[in-house]
């Protein structure tokens, strides 16, 4: 069978028939939607810890806090964390609460390369207010594997998305979350390619309330866990639920 040629034939019989009797051939499929720009963007290529700012490079002013900056260094481009215990001096950042306020839909997008510290639960990042309202990635759960779990009603009220084996460690990876209120799911995937997904009604505004001050953190959690242990070479947010093709797209893969 040869769907695509017969597809191609049909249109432009039908095309001849408009012709003839005047009439408006059918458009050809749609192409797919462009992928929209994002809410906040750190590619951290100009930022220097010295001077405790991350650039938000989407113009919407979302600049980052960088904590304990004298632990970072600026590698190629990257930001390198060095972990630790959620007491030591480790850096992270620390994100602006407009980043939530009055979002639907969220798309997370992170570029990272974990060091392999097998420190269970090290959060690539924290979206929201505390312990009882958030959206998180970990590289290595209790269990050893890739894990994104959301919830406006602390940890018995997760929506988990839970992967086969740990993130590849010492290597670049694409980690991308969608969190879709229409499909009303939290999808996670790597490199372009859909991990899982779970249900889940969670809107991302929720996951802060009047009282939040920031909207969370890159490379700290909630919890008294260690702290994310590696580089990270782009962070980007989308106030959107990506699909799966401009996921693909925006992590640079090709769309068959």
């Amino acid at each position: 069978m040869r769907p695509a040629a017969t597809s191609v034939t049909a249109w432009l019989a039908l095309a001849c028939l408009a012709v003839t009797v005047g009439a408006t051939p059918p458009a050809l499929a749609k192409e797919a939607e462009a992928v929209p720009a994002p809410v906040l963007s750190y590619t951290f290529d100009t930022d220097d810890p010295a001077t405790g700012r991350i650039t938000d490079k989407s113009g919407n002013g979302l600049h980052g806090v960088l904590v304990n900056g004298a632990t970072a260094t600026i590698v190629d481009g990257a930001i390198v964390l060095p972990g630790g215990a959620p007491t030591s001096t480790g850096a992270y950042i620390q994100l602006p609460r407009a980043l939530l306020e009055g979002r639907t839909d969220l798309t997370v997008q992170a570029r990272i390369r974990w060091d392999g510290t097998t420190a269970p639960w090290q959060w690539i990042y924290a979206l929201g207010k505390d312990t009882g309202r958030y959206l998180f990635s970990t590289p290595y759960n209790g269990d050893g594997r890739l894990r994104t779990a959301v919830t406006t009603t602390f940890a018995g009220g997760e929506a988990q998305v839970t992967g086969y084996a740990a993130l590849p460690a010492n290597t670049w990876r694409t980690l991308t979350v969608t969190l879709d209120t229409t499909a009303k799911r939290v999808t996670t995937y790597l490199d372009g390619a859909a991990v899982a997904s779970a249900p889940s009604t969670v809107v991302a505004g929720d996951l802060i309330d009047a009282a939040t001050t920031s909207a969370g953190f890159i490379g700290r959690s909630f919890y008294p866990d260690p702290l994310f242990a590696g580089a990270v070479d782009d962070f980007r947010v989308y106030a959107a639920a990506l699909t799966a093709d401009q996921v693909a797209e925006a992590t640079g893969v090709s769309v068959p």
